[in-house]
């Protein structure tokens, strides 16, 4: 417009030249809107085509092989091996949120994640008797994922392949054949080493990937003064690394699930690498309110299908399984689907006025690894601050390296006992911030 403007006044101050008519000036407008309309609808197509994400349906089929409950740490992981090793059998994954953004990416921002209405489902224990005095109301926040990824996506991706004992006592006190530590390790081993077999429909190894199906960074004690002080307190205490059977023990830098500064979880790593396969359906936005039974001719009680209700249409479907339904919704919700189904103890179901489907102790046997915060004061400055967190060069840091603070889920590292206890040496914060609402923490 500026230089259409100027030119009008420079030909009015030349009497030779022939003055601009209205015709004119509507068709340099209507030719201007043209290119307009063109640029916009060439975005819209530029933004349409990358906000498409195959794999993501809407509309789901009214039957598939097999139905996945839960699109979590494990619910990703089941649904692309299931599709991979399976292509002629269908696949649906359903979640009841959405896609974590951006932030979730970073992995300072797992404080900001939490307790937050849209990625988690906001759960709290109920006042305690024998613990959690020093917590308001005595009440323990209980971080639940809500989208693709779970829990995955707003922890503080502290990975630990567990102790020995509690494998093997799957084998020996509860008959669970299979899943001892020895006969796990192979597989742990295959998910945390790079160069793994590429997907393939055969399930044969014909190339391999650059990344591991879990990618892990290490804390390094020479970049973490508060990391180095820690292990060498293990040194003096005589707690030292030491290894079982591919299982870490002692006083160690903490290993968390991070790639290149960013988060990394089984979406990455199972999920998204299958989402273009034919045969695998993911549908967000969708709660699953019950698992629906039939009675066969031997009186076997068989899971047939789901029904769920879509948060945006709020219509009621039901989606059948030929083969399989796979409850992986996490250790509250799975357990919750389960009676709102029907099965679970005689008792509470008909307190509840649900028809009994199967008497059985479904949530009898919930362990979950809730922590004591136990706040330390140091005189030197190595905690991860907010502060520290806006600086410049912070920010710097992480967009073209991708390295520092921002990149650091805070915790520094671990000690780890047999007997499956341990304390988590968390160096971010301090107790007079707003970090400390994420545990709920109760100050003296």
């Amino acid at each position: 417009m500026v230089s259409v403007a100027t030119q009008a006044g420079t030909r009015g101050a030349q009497e030779s030249r022939t003055p601009t008519s209205h015709a004119q000036v509507v068709s340099v407008y209507g030719m201007m809107a043209g290119s307009m309309v063109l640029v916009m609808a060439l975005l819209a197509i530029w933004c349409a085509w990358f906000a498409a994400k195959p794999g993501i349906v809407t509309s789901p089929n009214s039957t598939y092989d097999y139905i996945i409950v839960g699109a979590g740490t494990s619910g990703c992981v089941l649904a692309g091996r299931l599709a991979t090793l399976n292509p002629s059998k269908s696949v649906l994954l359903v979640e009841e949120g959405g896609e974590f953004g951006w932030l979730a990416t970073m992995p300072v921002a797992a404080p900001l994640l939490q307790n937050s209405v849209t990625n988690d489902w906001q759960y709290r224990t109920v006042p305690q008797q024998q613990s959690s005095w020093g917590l308001w109301n005595r009440t323990s926040f209980w971080p639940r994922g809500k989208g693709l990824g779970g829990t995955g996506q707003l922890n503080f991706m502290l990975h630990s392949l567990g102790v020995r004992e509690d494998y093997d006592d799957w084998r020996d006190k509860y008959g669970a054949f299979g899943w001892d530590a020895d006969t796990l390790l192979p597989y742990m081993k295959r998910m945390l080493s790079a160069g793994t077999c590429a997907s393939t429909d055969t399930g044969e190894c014909n190339a391999k990937s650059s990344k591991p199906r879990v990618a892990l960074e290490s804390v390094n004690p020479n970049d973490s003064g508060i990391a180095s002080a820690f292990l060498d307190a293990g040194r003096i205490l005589g707690i030292e690394s030491d290894y079982v059977g591919e299982m870490e023990y002692g006083f160690i830098s903490a290993k968390h699930t991070i790639s290149q500064g960013q988060r990394w979880s089984t979406v990455h790593g199972y999920l998204k690498p299958e989402m273009k396969r034919e045969n695998l359906n993911v549908l967000l936005n969708s709660h699953v309110s019950q698992i629906l039974f039939s009675d066969s001719e031997d009186s076997t009680i068989t899971a047939e299908a789901i029904k769920i209700v879509d948060e945006y249409e709020k219509e009621v479907k039901v989606i059948t399984a030929n083969h399989e339904i796979i409850l992986s919704a996490g250790s509250i919700n799975s357990a919750q689907i389960l009676l709102l189904s029907g099965v679970g103890p005689k008792e509470h179901l008909d307190d509840m006025r649900i028809p009994v489907v199967a008497d059985l102790p479904v949530g009898h046997n919930l362990f979950d690894h809730l922590n004591m915060p136990m706040y330390v004061t140091f005189e030197s400055p190595v905690s991860i601050t907010k502060m520290k967190l806006s600086s410049l060069r912070v920010l710097w840091d992480y967009m073209i390296h991708s390295r520092g603070y921002l990149a650091s889920s805070g915790v520094q590292a671990v000690g780890k006992a047999s007997s499956g206890s341990g304390i988590i040496l968390f160096g971010m914060g301090t107790t007079d911030d707003a970090l400390r609402d994420v545990a709920n923490f109760r100050p003296d």
